[in-house]
């Protein structure tokens, strides 16, 4: 029994617990408030149709623009595909709505900015009718890249004799379809008596801002935002000039950027409401909107703002025919360039001509070829999938029941090996014999322990198989093994004792073992050679290679490196970017000799769109 001395203590936290959950629940919004009003707003013609969630549930809205606001689940198409409302804390109406991502493919069709702006204002006026009163105007903007969710996003603010109110919509319209998949209404009743424009015009609050710098011996040399709007603050409505600047002291170097300002000054007062001193390395926002609009200085410590790729190549390899396949996120039929979607596999000669998608939606890992070059593995979530290059019948091995194929490779012409496993660390190393009618997984007789794995397979001309094998035996080792299959029971022996992880193994004609990370986030992994001559390890370094046209002004740094069979030739993805920043950066593969000579960027820098390959 507890005693009086631990119990005392615990009751007082289940007290203490209980109030707490009594307190928040008596501010949460009871679904009786606002399901009604969901259902009624979730009945425009405008917004996507899906199926309404039989419950729904408040939580933060996770970085709303607006206080006072939750989010409900109100749908769901797939997995990690849901569609969520903004409700007003208070009276549980609707103020926003975000759409789930569309599920591709989906049609390549875009419309002009022109017409959603139409639909931005129709829907809208349905919704906030407030913001097309009489007495103002409404200024229209449009974003030009296009959201995830398919969106072109219409911002329409209210103006009254030119200066911004607290009543706005951002309409964001699916490109394809005309469907609203972005919502966000705001409105706040402009105050009466408030004195609009004001008596302050814009010279004039910068000279006040000028002269009301955060920081001594600062002075403005940049200004790259500016608006007149009415904010709301604790004390009422003001109208104020928001500023924004770039500051420095006169000792600072010419180039460098040294601190940011943002001021409000009440424009019919002067009064200085505000004035901020920002450091430029702790806000990448407020660095974009200023590279954005001209800023030229740069701070040694953080550069500027890494602009997002516009393409990404990744993970190519040679084929048997000494074409190239790879990943990439390029626009393909049915996954135009705002989808931006890295499942295609792509396929082109060696010199980059006749690029062709030869999978729109390829889920699984980059293609094995058997060592005679006639078939493909592919391992995907159901199973494993042969495919003979010559365009004869696929082959289809589903997945153990009650786990996955972990990996799996080719052990001969006619057998695969497979790690099996599941969610519990059970599983077992696994061999499918082609020659079979209908190929199944079979027990391959080599033991496997909980916490052990057999990552890649690369087959050896003497029938042998060499194989990665992590495994928890002292530690967490890392070994090169090999699996001989034609004795009973089959056996293993350790190669290389603990050699640099590898998790693609590449054998090539030299008897050189290449082992290279193969996952996507570890860019910067080296890449390591075992002889198996010797069972020595070494890394290997990319020899200085520069990009092709830039007259030695940029080096390139190779990633996921992969040979030709006779390691004469490789091919490796590399990030560019364009000196004179006249193009997004980008991902794009590289073919050069061993040595480092010859080099060639065999995919283009555009994203257009790529042809299905017949």
């Amino acid at each position: 029994m507890m005693s009086t001395e631990y119990l005392l203590p615990v009751l007082r936290l289940t007290v203490v617990l209980v109030l707490v959950t009594l307190a928040g629940s008596a501010f949460a919004l009871d679904e009786a408030q606002f399901r009604s009003q969901v259902e009624e707003f979730l009945a425009d013609e405008a917004l996507p149709q899906f199926e309404l969630e039989g419950s729904m549930r408040t939580q933060d809205a996770q970085d709303w623009p607006d206080e006072g606001v939750v989010r409900a689940k109100v749908g769901q198409e797939e997995r990690r595909r849901e569609h969520y409302v903004i409700l007003d804390e208070a009276s549980g109406a609707v103020v926003g709505f975000i759409a789930a991502e569309p599920t591709p493919p989906v049609p390549m069709d875009e419309m002009p900015a022109e017409e959603a702006v139409g639909i931005a204002k129709q829907f809208a006026q349905r919704h906030l009718p407030e913001l097309f009163a009489d007495g103002g105007e409404v200024a229209v903007t449009v974003e030009d890249e296009i959201s995830p969710r398919g969106g072109r996003v219409v911002h329409l603010q209210r103006t009254v004799q030119g200066v911004q109110v607290p009543t706005l919509a951002d309409v964001g319209v699916r490109v394809y379809d005309g469907k609203v998949v972005h919502w966000r209404r705001h409105h706040v009743p402009a105050a009466e008596g408030l004195q609009l424009p004001g008596t302050v015009d814009l010279d004039q609050a910068k000279q006040i801002a000028s002269e009301n710098v955060p920081y001594k011996d600062h002075a403005p040399v940049f200004w790259f935002d500016e608006a007149h709007r009415v904010i709301v603050t604790n004390e009422g409505q003001r109208n104020v000039w928001d500023l924004w600047a770039e500051i420095k002291q006169a000792t600072t170097p010419e180039k460098r950027l040294e601190f940011f300002a943002h001021w409000q000054i009440d424009a019919t007062s002067g009064e200085v409401l505000l004035s901020d001193g920002i450091d430029p390395g702790k806000d990448v926002d407020l660095r974009r909107r200023y590279y954005a609009a001209g800023g030229q200085h740069v701070s040694p410590d953080y550069g500027r703002p890494q602009p997002e790729v516009i393409v990404e190549d990744r993970q190519p390899i040679f084929a048997p025919d000494g074409s190239i396949l790879f990943l990439s996120d390029r626009p393909r039929e049915g996954y135009p360039a705002w989808l931006r979607h890295s499942g295609g596999l792509f396929a082109m000669n060696a010199d980059g001509s006749e690029l062709r998608c030869v999978s729109a939606a390829h889920e699984g890992e980059m293609p094995q070829f058997s060592p005679d070059g006639s078939r493909m593995l592919v391992r995907e979530q159901d199973g494993l999938h042969v495919l003979p290059l010559d365009g004869g019948e696929e082959v289809f091995v589903p997945k153990p029941s009650g786990g996955d194929f972990l990996s799996a490779g080719w052990a001969s012409d006619t057998m695969l090996l497979a790690d099996s496993g599941d969610a519990f660390g059970g599983g077992e190393l696994m061999k499918v014999d082609l020659t079979q009618p209908e190929p199944t997984a079979e027990p391959a007789g080599i033991p496997r322990g909980t916490g052990e794995n057999f990552i890649s397979f690369a087959p050896a001309p003497d029938g042998t198989v060499l194989c990665g094998f992590y495994g928890q035996r002292e530690g967490n080792d890392w070994d090169i093994i090999r699996i001989n299959l034609s004795v009973d029971p089959a056996t293993t022996e350790v190669v290389c004792a603990d050699p640099q992880e590898g998790r693609g193994l590449q054998l090539l004609d030299n008897g050189m073992l290449v082992l290279s990370d193969t996952r996507l986030s570890r860019d910067s992994s080296p890449t390591f050679v075992l002889s198996l001559a010797d069972g020595t390890v070494q890394k290997w370094q990319a020899p200085r290679m520069e990009m092709p046209g830039t007259d030695g002004k940029r080096l390139l740094q190779p990633m996921e490196v992969a040979f030709s069979p006779d390691g004469a030739r490789m091919v490796f993805s590399a990030r560019v970017e364009d000196l004179a920043r006249e193009k997004a950066p980008a991902v794009l593969i590289f073919t050069a000799n061993a040595d480092g000579t010859d080099v060639q960027q065999v995919t283009p820098w555009e994203s257009a769109l790529v042809p299905m390959a017949e």
